[in-house]
């Protein structure tokens, strides 16, 4: 991984970290489909235990990104919030306030019930505040659940 050429905007603290991962609504994912590169969005849930990053995310099996993933390999990720245009008197000057985490990782296919169980429930705690969730065997058997580990991500904010 290459060093954070903004290294004084770099976050490390865990706290913060779960901050923004709480914080962010959608996952971007990019993905290579052997002929070109495209970002899509999904909605996500998250493990961040001991300064690793698990991101939790559903389709319906089927279609590109599906097609993608099986394949396997690595798959980046994006996660932001909190954009804010910071304006200046000439149009060079203006920036962005802002916090992201920007990662890669491997995503595997659950299969378990229970990781998929889990997975599904960190989504809708992520969404709703709570986890006690039912998901029935059939409603789990129809939905393909992925486990996004990450290798590495950097976090990062401009204030």
């Amino acid at each position: 991984m290459r060093p954070m050429r903004r290294a004084e905007r770099e976050v490390t603290e865990e706290t913060h970290i779960r901050e923004i991962l709480e914080g962010c609504e959608t996952l971007r994912l990019g993905l290579w489909d052997g002929e070109e590169v495209y970002v899509v969005p999904v909605s996500y849930g998250y493990l961040y235990e001991e300064g690793r990053c698990t991101l939790y995310f559903h389709d319906s099996a089927q279609g590109r990104k599906a097609e993608v993933l099986a394949r396997g390999g690595n798959v980046g990720f994006e996660l932001d919030r909190g954009a804010e245009l910071v304006p200046a008197e000439v149009a060079c000057g203006h920036s962005t306030r802002y916090q992201s985490i920007v990662g890669s990782g491997e995503a595997q296919r659950l299969v378990d019930p229970e990781e998929k169980r889990l997975a599904l429930r960190q989504i809708m705690r992520h969404y709703t505040g709570r986890e006690n969730w039912d998901f029935p065997d059939a409603a789990l058997e129809k939905t393909a659940v992925w486990a996004l580990r990450a290798h590495w991500f950097t976090a990062k904010e401009r204030g």
